[in-house]
Order: C-alpha cells, then structure tokens, then sequence
C-alpha cells in the first residue's frame, strides 16, 4: 500500500471497490491451508441472514426502499462482500418483501388474538414526531392460550 493505493502482485494497482477481495486472488486453492481459508470464506456469507439483516435496516431506520438502487450503497455492499452484491434485492423487490412480511405477521397477530382466554383490553398512544409525523401506537392486553400475558 503506498499513500492509500493497493496493488497486486503484479504491481498493479487494486480499486478501492475490489480491495476486500483483493487477499483472495493470490490464494491458492491447491494449498489445503488457503483451500480451508477459502472454504470458510464461503461459508460465512448466508443469503438469508443478509435479507434478513437488510429489511431489518430498512425497517427500523425508516430507510426508503429506493436506497438499495443508488449506485453508491451497492458499490458500498459490493466493497463489503461480493456475494451480497451479487444478491442486492431492487427497491420494488425490498417493497414486496415488506409487504409479504406484513401480512404474515398480521395473520400471525390475528391468530394469537383469536385464541385469547380472556378479554383483550387496548390502549392507545398518540404522538407526534419531531418531524411532525403523527403517530398512533395500539397495543393489546390479554391472556393467551397458556394464560400468559
């Protein structure tokens, strides 16, 4: 590394976009200690996790669904792993997910609510945001099928 650049073995320079994998291309996969590196290093990206991960940033944060389209977050995702980058959803596709996971939950609420024991009490909480976005906040009191709260 020489005032920030990286080069590769050939005395090339490295862009900063394909420095994370930069180690993996002097690997040699027919040394069974870098194999075993490069084994793991498969191993350790899991498709599900990260869409898993990934709504979740999007959810909690209030992230918009476009975000996942800018050139910049993808070049960031692809810096961070290439596989990821070779899985980033569309934001219609972020959207969908959202939507789909909206309505399992829902069902899944619904459910839990229907095979309540006792009377389910709610209670509200309104507020407003220091964005001025209103909020409204129910929650749902009751005793399951198992008469816990």
């Amino acid at each position: 590394m020489v005032h920030g650049r990286t080069f590769n073995k050939k005395g090339e320079e490295v862009p900063y976009a394909s420095k994370s994998i930069s180690v993996l291309k002097g690997l040699d996969a027919n040394n069974p200690r870098e194999q075993q590196v490069l084994n793991e290093l498969a191993r350790a990206f899991d498709e599900k996790t990260f869409r898993r991960l990934l709504l979740r940033w999007i959810i909690y944060d209030n992230v918009s669904f476009r975000q996942v389209d800018g050139p910049v977050f993808r070049e960031f995702i692809k810096y961070l792993s290439p596989r990821a980058a070779e899985c980033m959803p569309s934001g219609w596709l972020v959207r969908s997910w959202i939507i789909e996971g909206y309505a399992y939950h829902k069902a899944a609420v619904k459910r839990e609510l229907q095979r309540a024991v006792s009377k389910i009490h709610l209670s509200f909480d309104l507020w407003t945001s220091g964005n001025l976005l209103s909020l409204n906040g129910v929650i749902a009191h009751f005793l399951n099928k198992d008469f816990e709260p």
